[in-house]
């Protein structure tokens, strides 16, 4: 009993340890700033308006960027809920960071001493190295992570189904195989939606090589029952994800073009990670590391080969599986820059699914960090243990090797932190919200120049814009990302085109009223530190701030806009136009019809219209219309479900150009537009969350506790709580 308290305090003091290290190490990384990724709508961020619209992501499948409603998804509510939650906390992005990855290095710290089968002090250590290569391996998937996303499938589903599966197969008794199975079913579940939509391939091959692995190893010590028990499950499970799954697969091959464009991506990003590059834990795709962390690396397979020269545990089968992985995801990683290499570019058209790994160093990466984790893990105990009876000379270079490995490689982590990985929001954005917001509401637009192709790119960020999860009213963004349709994506760049280029020629000048008053546009935010790189303009010119400003003066000067804000990185310039988001006619126009005209109020009468939410508004309309059928503009982009709850017969509802139109007989002079469609899945997404991640969680803590009273009346108390004689024991 006293060896027991005596492992549980050391435990104890390893979580701490570990804590404050994961904790030192986000801090020195973030540098008190907001960590994102150019390619992700992550962006936790301590404000009121921020944690609303990832709320309602994650209830109502609401898009900030895109405004339309996909409703309730599990795998959006996953992703964004956590995001929510953090957002309630200042310092919103370190915290977020720092949770999921404490969580992941406890598991893996689990995970390393678990199969190791000892409790040692140089265990301990092993397995406390093997979490700070976790957390700071540079071709991995920790802080240094090229994605966000990478914190779900890292940090929490792969380490924690691995976790969970050892001790599946490795219980003693039938209660303890029950509880884990049970634990099992969520965390298939967070797999499913964390990393088989994004990483299939890499997910697949990961955990089906783990599965397959010991479900082998069970079956050669005919434990039947267990190997049984997970298959049917795993059966069942691809038998109800079934067409998702074959969509999926069918996606991959749906068009040449994607293959082609990802064969590209592939073969060239493949020459940044040559394999002999990867074996040693880095890339060369962002160029060149200093010469010592090249010298450096070499440490890592050095490491590696330790697990195998030690006797003691050469012969762990576990072991042994994960440097196997290691081996498969960097040959992943480097593919087709191997052996063979024009064998492997010809089989990339035979298996489509390869586009699924065309950006190695995103797609593998954390697959191939976890497996060099657990590596790293294995081969320093297997060096501490062989010289832990040596000299002290032979300790000395056992600790500088290994410090080679989780110290100096990573350097680059340590003392530059995220680099464009980080961003601290100015102030200046933060007072154009404000103002912004305290003069608006969320039932008009503003649109934002210059106009991006793809993502923003300012003087201080690059990624998805982040003022619609700041701002009360609906962003127009445009380009080719948020464009609600291909139509509207070019009328959208004629209005900017026209202001950008000073046109103010009758026919311009009436595009932009109609533009405005369709739309609502109330205020236009110019982006004054947007670089060349990125906006749209007709070529050859190139984009140039100093011809946009001269086109805003243009405007200015004509009476069209009046600069009604200044700071040192934005503009804003204000409309006088009084209209709304809903308008009625008894007759349907064109969009584009409508926006060449001689006067668009003309056609549409605006109807003022209250936002509840974003599946919900009301409006009032003229009494002179009950009675009739008439159509209703309203200028929210386009999602299903969209409906009449009250003041009209609805005849019909349609994707008007990328927007909603009904066409209504007026009952009544009170409007209800609501989406019923992003209701009632999210009652079906209460059930889902309900059965597959809290019932299963809350009977096992059932079986625990039984299990618990069971192994006390038994006398079994110590073998319960801490098998240390034990290779796998319970926590």
């Amino acid at each position: 009993m006293l060896k027991l308290l005596s492992e549980k305090n050391a435990k104890f003091v390893d979580y701490i340890i570990l804590a404050l290290l994961d904790l030192i190490l986000v801090i020195d990384f973030a540098r008190f700033g907001n960590l994102y990724s150019i390619d992700s709508n992550i962006f936790p961020f301590n404000n009121q308006l921020v944690e609303l619209r990832y709320l309602e992501f994650s209830v109502y499948g609401f898009s900030p960027w895109t405004y339309t409603i996909g409703g309730f998804s599990l795998g959006t509510f996953l992703v964004n809920f956590p995001i929510y939650l953090f957002s309630n906390l200042p310092y919103s992005s370190i915290f977020y960071e720092f949770f999921f990855l404490y969580i992941g290095s406890i598991l893996i710290y689990e995970g390393v001493i678990g199969i190791i089968g000892e409790f040692s002090k140089i265990a301990r250590l092993a397995s406390i190295i093997a979490t700070l290569y976790f957390a700071l391996g540079p071709n991995s998937g920790g802080i240094s992570g090229n994605l966000l996303e990478h914190i779900y499938i890292y940090y929490i589903s792969i380490p924690l189904f691995i976790f969970l599966l050892i001790k599946f197969f490795n219980s003693k008794n039938f209660l303890r195989t029950l509880e884990f199975f049970l634990l099992l079913i969520p965390s298939f579940v967070l797999i499913y939606y964390y990393g088989i939509s994004t990483y299939a391939l890499s997910t697949t091959i990961f955990i089906g090589a783990i599965i397959v692995f010991y479900s082998i190893k069970n079956l050669m010590e005919k434990k039947f029952f267990k190997v049984s028990l997970l298959g049917i499950t795993l059966a069942l499970g691809v038998l109800l994800k079934y067409n998702e799954i074959l969509t999926m697969y069918k996606s991959f091959a749906s068009s040449k073009s994607f293959i082609f464009i990802s064969y590209y991506y592939w073969v060239s990003n493949s020459y940044g990670s040559p394999l002999f590059a990867t074996l040693r834990g880095i890339n060369y795709n962002f160029g060149l590391p200093p010469i010592y962390i090249d010298i450096a690396s070499f440490a890592i397979p050095i490491l590696y080969l330790f697990s195998l020269i030690n006797k003691k545990i050469s012969k762990n089968s576990e072991i042994l599986l994960f440097l196997s992985l290691s081996l498969i995801f960097a040959f992943l990683y480097s593919m087709p820059n191997v052996p063979f290499q024009h064998f492997w570019e010809k089989l990339f058209f035979e298996f489509p699914i390869l586009t699924d790994i065309r950006t190695q160093y995103i797609l593998v990466a954390p697959f191939e960090g976890l497996a060099f984790s657990y590596a790293v893990g294995f081969g320093s105990y297997a060096l501490f243990d062989m010289v832990k009876n040596n000299g002290k000379v032979y300790k000395l270079l056992s600790i500088i090797l290994v410090a080679l490995v989780i110290i100096v490689v990573p350097f680059n982590v340590l003392t530059e932190g995220g680099g464009q990985s980080i961003v601290h929001v100015p102030t200046e954005f933060l007072s154009v919200v404000n103002y912004l917001n305290g003069n608006s509401n969320y039932n008009m637009s503003v649109i934002v120049f210059p106009i991006f192709l793809t993502e923003n790119a300012e003087a201080w960020y690059h990624g998805p814009s982040i003022f619609p999860l700041f701002l009360k009213p609906m962003l127009i963004l445009g380009g080719y990302y948020y464009s609600p349709s291909s139509i509207v994506y070019g009328l959208i760049n004629n209005f900017y085109y026209n202001v950008y280029f000073g046109n103010i020629t009758p026919k311009a000048i009436n595009y932009f009223n109609n533009f405005i008053y369709l739309f609502n546009v109330h205020d236009i935010i110019v982006e004054k530190t947007a670089t060349s790189f990125g906006p749209l303009v007709p070529e050859p010119s190139g984009f140039s701030i100093d011809q946009l400003n001269k086109g805003l003066e243009e405007y200015a000067k004509s009476g069209l806009i009046k600069l009604s804000y200044n700071n040192s990185l934005y503009e804003i310039y204000s409309t006088n136009v009084k209209s709304s988001m809903l308008f009625v006619s008894e007759s349907y126009y064109n969009i584009t019809q409508l926006l060449y005209s001689n006067n668009v109020s003309y056609f549409l009468k605006p109807i003022p219209v209250k936002y509840v939410s974003p599946i919900e508004y009301f409006a009032y309309i003229n009494s002179s219309y009950i009675g009739k059928s008439v159509y209703l503009y309203l200028i929210l982009p386009y999602s299903q479900g969209w409906q009449i709850e009250e003041g009209g017969k609805l005849l019909n509802v349609s994707n008007y150009f990328g927007y909603i139109l009904f066409e209504v007989n007026i009952t009544s002079t009170k409007l209800i537009f609501y989406n019923g469609f992003a209701q009632q899945t999210l009652d079906n997404g209460i059930k889902q969350i309900e059965m597959m991640l809290v019932l299963p969680v809350f009977l096992s803590f059932i079986i625990y506790i039984l299990g618990e009273k069971y192994l006390m009346k038994k006398g079994n108390i110590r073998k319960f709580f801490f098998r240390s004689n034990e290779r796998h024991y319970n926590i």
